[in-house]
């Protein structure tokens, strides 16, 4: 909107106007007289008095005789941010840009989870995911222009959430003792019980008869199972006198609780299974070394 403002003393009705003499000292803004100026505000026509993305460009005139004074430079206007976007540098925008493209890339992945989990492989598909996540199609494309590209993303969250869950777990294992081997067995059951190893397990089947998803989750499945390994051996370092007896205690830990795990998809059975968990316990007890290096029971 354009708007022009004349700014002029008011005048007395039984006063004449008078012009300044010759050897007045200049009008300036500072020298106005103090009476109270009125204001005419005239609209511009084709002016807009709705849009706020309009720049007020106001001219202002101040009229003391014959003499005119120049408006004051216009200030410029703040720079307008989106709703807890911060302002100022372009870095600070590249930071909040970057920021907000990596909430959108987890909010994918989390999606494609879920649909794992809930509806399986073969109809987990980029309008799903799209709509799961709560984007448009187009908006998810931009991030990962196939499904495959999600798979992947998904993959690698897979893995590091799963590990972070298995060590936080054993970490809360007592130093020694019979909890310790209970807590660690319990602590790997309740993992291969949670969705992430559901999202796990339906990617391994569908795998078997995809050759790009195979190509895909084989390598990083033995990069998991590496830092897997690892992470066991830096929480049971009593087991390390005897690394035979630990890899067969932690291979029959996998495969039974994995194996268990998947039978109850189908037919749970919390009794029995307990049982299970017993006597797994128990055989670890007796492989774990004594203090003399000697294992209990033996593998062979």
């Amino acid at each position: 909107m354009s708007v022009r403002i004349t700014l002029a003393p008011s005048r007395a009705s039984n006063s004449q106007s008078a012009r300044p003499s010759p050897d007045a000292p200049p009008v300036t803004s500072a020298t106005l007289p103090a009476t109270r100026p009125m204001v005419r505000l005239r609209r511009q026509p084709g002016a807009s008095l709705i849009s706020q993305a309009v720049r007020f460009q106001t001219a202002l005139t101040f009229s003391v005789g014959d003499t005119m004074l120049a408006p004051e430079t216009e200030e410029p206007m703040p720079r307008r941010t989106a709703p807890g976007r911060p302002g100022g540098a372009d870095g600070k925008d590249a930071t909040w840009q970057a920021q907000k493209s990596a909430a959108t890339r987890n909010q994918i992945i989390e999606a494609a989870i879920d649909c794992l989990v809930k509806v399986g492989y073969a109809r987990t598909t980029t309008t799903r995911i799209a709509s799961t996540a709560g984007l448009s199609r187009g908006a998810m494309l931009h991030h990962f222009p196939t499904k495959l590209d999600i798979v992947k993303a998904a993959v690698e969250a897979l893995h590091a959430k799963r590990l972070k869950a298995f060590r936080k777990s054993i970490v809360a294992a007592p130093p020694a003792g019979r909890g310790r081997v209970h807590q660690a067995v319990q602590a790997y059951w309740q993992h291969v019980r949670h969705r992430l190893f559901v999202a796990f397990f339906e990617l391994s089947v569908a795998a078997r008869t995809d050759p790009e998803l195979d190509a895909v989750l084989r390598p990083a499945q033995a990069a998991f199972d590496e830092a897997w390994i690892q992470t066991a051996r830096e929480a049971f370092p009593e087991w390390q006198g005897d690394p035979e007896a630990f890899d067969l205690a932690l291979h029959l830990s996998r495969y039974l609780l994995e194996g268990m795990s998947v039978s109850f998809l189908t037919h749970e059975d919390p009794e029995r299974g307990e049982r299970v968990l017993e006597y797994l316990e128990d055989l670890l007890r007796n492989l774990r070394p004594t203090g003399n290096g000697q294992r209990r029971l033996r593998s062979n």
